[in-house]
């Protein structure tokens, strides 16, 4: 029986970002994941790039808060606050 890799994050680039803009996300256990979400409520389309990166697309009405990234089998993992631009 294979064991589920469980998410860790490490952090995103850039620091800021636009709405509709790419946010890369690093970190380990990306594989699997199934939701990610800004501020805990605004679900964002994402590319799983590989385990250990995610492309993220900032969806419209993100507010201020950490990004949330979910897999099933795991607890949630959460970035550092992120804060859309203008």
């Amino acid at each position: 029986v294979n064991a589920v890799a469980c998410l860790t994050v490490n952090g995103f680039t850039p620091a800021a970002q636009q709405i509709g803009g790419a946010l890369t996300i690093t970190g380990a256990g990306f594989s699997g994941v199934n939701v990610v979400k800004f501020a805990g409520e605004h679900s964002a389309a994402f590319t799983v790039d590989s385990d250990t990166q995610l492309t993220v697309i900032v969806p419209p009405n993100a507010q201020p808060g950490p990004i949330t990234i979910s897999k099933a089998g795991c607890a949630n993992a959460q970035t550092a606050a992120f804060s859309p631009c203008n």
